[in-house]
């Protein structure tokens, strides 16, 4: 039909266009082929993942731009499949089925205490404590463990970020509960101690996040790879 002979010449376009990105799939080079990449991160892990993962990002595609963002977990689906974001590191959590992840790193958790004296759970429970999140109220996830062991913990402090919560711990007698590899190079410097948390809490899961639309896609199955070597 005439219809059909007008919209022939689109058709072929996209066709050959399918045939390109099949080809390109089939040969895939990072070095050619990755001009930018996006990472959602929060804050915290920033400085401890992002220098490894773009090491090695740059073994293979040195000429790739690394755009790390900061990480929406109510946007996390949408950003994913929509291509805004490649991938994202983040805490376990629930998600959609069409949102891919699987486990990076396990982190214990530990007490940071301006004082080395031995930390019963009689006095964790009778202490002060600062409490770290971005959300104006509500229980973090440390709190949300403890309180299933019948733990509801005195918050003199709430802030935002761990190097803030470390600086009051040195300054007062209040305790702060984090996740080790955070508190180790946050304290070096301050004269904190690091104890062994006195109750059981579960370890911090740190898990990579795909899109299913982006599982089989050459550039994101790299991307991943790389990802995991860096964890290792």
């Amino acid at each position: 039909t005439a219809a059909a002979a007008r919209l022939w010449p689109e058709v072929q376009q996209a066709l050959g266009l399918l045939r390109q990105a099949l080809l390109r799939a089939q040969d895939f080079e990072p070095a050619r082929d990755v001009a930018s990449i996006s990472i959602a991160l929060n804050d915290e892990g920033e400085p401890l993942l992002l220098p490894r993962l773009l090491a090695e990002i740059q073994r293979s595609a040195p000429q790739a731009a690394v755009h790390s963002v900061r990480l929406g977990r109510s946007a996390l689906r949408t950003d994913l499949a929509s291509g805004r974001l490649d991938i994202a590191i983040d805490v376990a959590q629930a998600t959609s089925a069409d949102v891919f992840h699987l486990p990076l790193a396990r982190d214990p958790y530990v007490v940071v205490r301006h004082t080395d004296q031995p930390l019963t759970e009689a006095a964790y429970r009778a202490a002060r404590h600062v409490l770290v999140s971005t959300l104006r109220n509500g229980r973090s996830v440390e709190d949300q463990a403890l309180l299933q062991a019948g733990v509801e913990r005195d918050i003199a402090a709430r802030c935002q970020r761990y190097d803030t919560a470390c600086r009051l711990v040195a300054q007062t007698d209040w305790l702060l509960t984090m996740p080790r590899s955070l508190a180790e190079p946050l304290n070096a410097e301050l004269g904190n101690h690091l104890l062994a948390m006195p109750l059981h809490l579960p370890d911090v899961e740190l898990h990579l996040y795909w899109h299913q639309q982006r599982d089989a896609d050459p550039h994101n199955s790299w991307l991943r790879q790389c990802v995991l070597a860096a964890a290792r």
